[in-house]
């Protein structure tokens, strides 16, 4: 009975999919929105079932991490490669378990869809009475809208590519949002990371939240709590925003400078608003940090830090997401504990091939040429060992925007610890930048495999300057990464846009 369950499911996915692509009157956006509440909406969200409906149906897979696990922590995510008339989308569903609490979620995604327009068409479509909660990435790239409660204490997530004019959009229902997580009545918030005084009397906690009624989208919130205090908004004594995607939202934090005195840090440029000078008797100063890998807070006080570390590279190949395309990705590992926990250096150069999908504004398909990108990334992986020690700078020497080669795209600070869904730690911090020529990919590969690379940060509050050199393990992976950058003439496609 239960196949037979499983085969009329199935048949009518398939014939509500073949009905969409034949009617010549309905849009790409309406089809993919008809495509996240067919596999997403129908059913309460199951990892197990939503599987087995795509193996039923003969999807492609595009990716798999993890797995899933009886008893501890986990995180397991794959997706499938949808195709419809008006184009190919991606399907994604993913399972977690965290802390004994459980997650699932179903979501889809498409490359070659105007956000905006997909937006109207989901407001239009799904007619929700809550208002959603707005965002625009670090790196003014994407733009996140939230509504909370959806499909019945569900949230719905809907990410694209609007603020830089491209397209792009990943549609994501998400279930079982963990209690600890829950606030006030129509808000959420998740707790990033506690900071207790040095006599341990009081403890600031940074949580990142938001309500339906809030305008300018999330927020990052500080709060002074009494040892084993819960986490309240009425303990909030700071609230800030952040400012039109021009810096991460995450990179305020605070430290303590003895017991009755704290430093509230954030990036020049940014001005933080309704700042009590005093709270429960503690003094509060604010002070704005350059992202500048080669200044300190005190340059009279400031410790020039040479490393030395083994460097442990990995080599490995990727798809495109929504789109078939080729990747060539070497990151490179130095272990520390005393700074942070690791270093990584994330080489990127990606080949997106050309492909069909349908355009709304002319009615027809067209194809959409290949394109390549690349870029490389300086990361801290894992938990950075002291709550107080923050990064604020990364380069890589020779190929940084000071040297003329490179331009800083994103970066990202103090995220909270956590894993992402391959299983490996998220980064707690990362810097990202884009070569102006795409040979300085391989000629970094190169300096890092001769041992003659350098990577510099800074620590602006501890008046510390970290470069760390060393060499590799292994020279294979670097061999693979520049064999796959020459095998497939990723440089010799023609890039996105100037600036990716």
């Amino acid at each position: 009975m239960k196949n037979i369950k499983y085969t009329i499911i199935i048949s009518s996915l398939l014939a509500a999919h073949q009905v969409m692509a034949e009617k010549s009157e309905m849009s790409h956006h309406a089809a993919l929105i008809n495509s996240f509440q067919v596999f997403c909406t129908l059913e309460k969200l199951n990892f197990d079932s939503l599987d087995q409906k795509a193996t039923l149906m003969k999807l492609k897979v595009h990716k798999e991490y993890g797995k899933k696990e009886k008893e501890g922590d986990f995180a397991h995510t794959k997706s499938w490669y949808v195709p419809l008339k008006t184009g190919v989308h991606e399907l994604v569903v993913a399972e977690g378990r965290k802390s004994k609490e459980s997650l699932q979620m179903c979501g889809i995604g498409s490359s070659d869809v105007n956000g905006e327009a997909f937006k109207q068409e989901l407001l239009k479509v799904l007619n929700f009475s809550s208002s959603p909660i707005e965002q625009i990435s670090p790196d003014g790239n994407t733009r996140k809208t939230l509504w909370l409660g959806a499909y019945g204490g569900s949230i719905l997530m809907l990410d694209d590519a609007t603020p830089k004019g491209k397209p792009g959009v990943i549609l994501t229902l998400i279930e079982g949002m963990p209690k600890s997580n829950q606030a006030d009545n129509g808000c959420s918030y998740r707790k990033l990371d506690a900071l207790p005084s040095p006599n341990g009397s009081w403890t600031i906690q940074r949580a990142q939240g938001g309500c339906t009624n809030d305008e300018g989208g999330s927020q990052l919130m500080f709060a002074m709590l009494r040892p084993g205090e819960a986490f309240q908004t009425e303990k909030v004594f700071l609230k800030t925003n952040q400012a039109n995607g021009k810096w991460d939202l995450l990179s305020a934090f605070a430290k303590w400078t003895d017991d009755q005195h704290l430093l509230i840090a954030s990036p020049e440029g940014h001005t933080l608003k309704s700042m009590p000078s005093e709270v429960n008797n503690v003094k509060i100063q604010y002070v704005y940090y350059p992202l500048d890998p080669n200044k300190t807070k005190d340059p009279e006080l400031q410790k020039q830090i040479e490393k030395k570390a083994k460097f442990k590279a990995h080599f490995e190949t990727s798809g495109g997401f929504g789109v078939p395309g080729i990747g060539c990705n070497l990151t490179v590992d130095a272990e520390d504990g005393e700074h942070l926990d690791r270093l990584s250096l994330l080489l990127r150069a990606t080949t997106t091939f050309a492909i069909k999908s349908y355009n709304p504004a002319l009615k027809q398909s067209v194809l959409n040429d290949a394109y390549s990108s690349y870029d490389f990334q300086i990361l801290a992986r894992d938990q950075v060992q002291r709550p107080d020690k923050h990064a604020t700078g990364a380069e890589l020497i020779g190929f940084s925007p000071q040297d003329g080669k490179s331009t800083l795209w994103t970066y990202y600070l103090n995220e909270p610890p956590g894993k992402a869904p391959s299983g490996v730690f998220s980064p707690k911090w990362g810097f990202g930048y884009r070569p102006k020529d795409p040979q300085d990919i391989l000629a970094i590969a190169r300096q890092v495999k001769s041992g003659t690379a350098a990577i510099r940060l800074s620590y602006w509050l501890d008046n510390e300057i970290v470069t760390y050199t060393g060499e590799p393990e292994d020279q294979e992976p670097f061999d693979s990464f520049e064999k796959c950058i020459q095998d497939n003439a990723i440089f010799d496609t023609p890039r996105h846009v100037k600036d990716r």
